[in-house]
């Protein structure tokens, strides 16, 4: 007797009703294994949880054992994620991939906005950090304190202006951004549109032209057929 799922043939070559009692095996769209959220979701809850243990770990020891748990996996998270991306933007329309494509920019964006800000306040404070060592060593009393409140009032002043310039050019780029997409979404529509209205003012001129204009010469008759066929 063929146990369940097994395919069974008779001799001659049709299937027995067995085969057809088996089960079907449907594949999932998604990639399997470890994804951007799970990965991230698994790093919060290392941090966040304590196992039991009393006394607690140390909360940078728990950051050190879920970093070292999460970053063997991001590489394949975000080949998954990517993949699961793609696979769910082809699944919809043009509107689908148009929000794809507006979303990443306006992440890309910010996300290089970011990034450049905080490599300005690294070397901002790295740079402050050793003018002071170095003066400290060179100088003191009255002098150094003065020296100090003004290096720190032409930190801050050039942190403020690098903070509005980086925070300015992030708004500038995410609204061109937006109006480039809507206006280009825009424009498509209207020619769509435009084209759609042509084609029927077209037709409806091909048939109502015959109807106004009844003519008795062959040659027009002709030129009035050949328009009706093209339309």
């Amino acid at each position: 007797m063929a146990e369940w799922g097994e395919e069974t043939e008779g001799s001659n070559g049709v299937f027995l009703q067995d085969d057809l009692n088996r089960p079907i095996k449907v594949e999932s769209i998604m990639s399997e294994g470890h994804t951007l959220p799970t990965v991230v979701r698994g790093f919060v809850d290392g941090v966040l949880s304590t196992d039991g243990a009393y006394p607690p770990r140390p909360f940078l020891r728990r950051v050190r054992i879920a970093a070292t748990d999460a970053a063997p996996k991001l590489k394949d998270a975000s080949k998954n994620s990517a993949r699961d991306l793609v696979v769910w933007t082809r699944q919809g329309s043009s509107l689908r991939a148009l929000l794809v494509i507006t979303v990443g920019s306006i992440t890309l964006v910010s996300v290089t906005a970011v990034s450049v800000f905080m490599l300005f306040l690294l070397a901002a404070t790295a740079n402050a950090v050793v003018i002071s060592f170095f003066v400290s060593l060179a100088a003191a009393g009255g002098f150094l304190a003065f020296f100090f409140a003004c290096l720190t009032a032409i930190y801050v002043g050039v942190l403020c202006v690098a903070f509005f310039v980086i925070s300015t050019v992030t708004v500038s780029a995410i609204i061109a951004t937006l109006i480039a997409t809507v206006s280009a979404y825009s424009i498509g529509y209207l020619l769509l549109f435009f084209l759609n209205l042509r084609f029927s003012l077209l037709c409806l001129a091909c048939d109502i032209l015959p109807l106004l204009l009844r003519p008795n010469l062959p040659w027009l008759d002709w030129i009035l057929s050949v328009s009706m066929v093209c339309c």
